[in-house]
Formats: structure tokens, C-alpha cells, sequence
């Protein structure tokens, strides 16, 4: 695993929390509302923000297999990340119970150090 790019995406979206958008690689700012709007002018999901991170474009191509590629993880378990309902359980339902951008962003940081333990991932009914 690519764990310094892991913990740059990380540090990235808790420094700005409205930088992150789990739903879609890119989020076009037309249909964000200003008050939603991070600073960067950039919103994207942990495949988005580790494209750009490793050097990549926000025009390029983006998908849970480059996201793969540059954390250098398993296919399956990029798959899992990238899509909310397949995240373990107990991420799940601290995503849901989140009331901020801050809070969501505390949730994904968990997340993505959940990539270093494939395990949590394994039986995502029992964590």
C-alpha cells in the first residue's frame, strides 16, 4: 500500500473538509450550493483526490482501478471504498450520523486507515 499518497488524501480532506464528495470522482461546483464550496474550487471522492495527488488531472480518466493502482491495494478492496455501502459496518453508521462536513470528513480519515487492515473489510456484517 501507498501509504504516504493514503495519508496525503487523508490530510487533504480534513484540511477542508468540503473537498470531499464520496458519491463522485469529480463534482462540477455548478451544482454545489457557495456556502458548500471548498476554497480549492475542487470537489472529488478518494479516487478523485488520489488521482490529483499522485499528479494526475481532474480531466483524466478516473475509476476504482486507478484508484488501486496508486494506493497500490487489491481491486476488491478499492471497490469497497469507494462505494459507502460497502464500507464496514461501523464507518456505515458513523457517515450516517454525521451532522457536518468535519464530522464526515473524521469518518473517511477512518476509512482510508481501514485500507491498511484488509481484515476490517473481510465480513463487513460483523464490524
Amino acid at each position: 500500500m501507498n501509504v504516504e499518497l493514503k495519508n496525503r488524501i487523508k490530510a487533504h480532506i480534513l484540511e477542508e473538509p468540503k473537498r470531499l464528495d464520496i458519491h463522485n470522482w469529480f463534482t462540477s461546483l455548478r451544482h454545489v450550493r457557495p456556502e458548500q464550496r471548498p476554497s480549492c474550487g475542487t470537489i472529488g471522492c478518494f479516487a478523485g483526490w488520489a488521482h490529483i495527488l499522485a499528479g494526475g488531472s481532474k480531466h483524466d480518466v478516473v475509476n476504482v482501478f486507478s484508484f488501486a493502482r496508486e494506493l497500490q491495494i487489491d481491486y476488491s478492496l478499492a471497490d469497497k471504498a469507494c462505494f459507502l455501502n460497502s464500507w464496514p459496518k461501523k464507518f456505515l453508521v458513523m457517515w450516517n450520523a454525521a451532522k457536518s462536513a468535519k464530522q464526515r470528513a473524521r469518518v473517511a480519515g477512518m476509512v482510508l486507515d481501514a485500507l491498511e487492515s484488509p481484515q476490517l473489510w473481510e465480513r463487513r456484517e460483523q464490524t
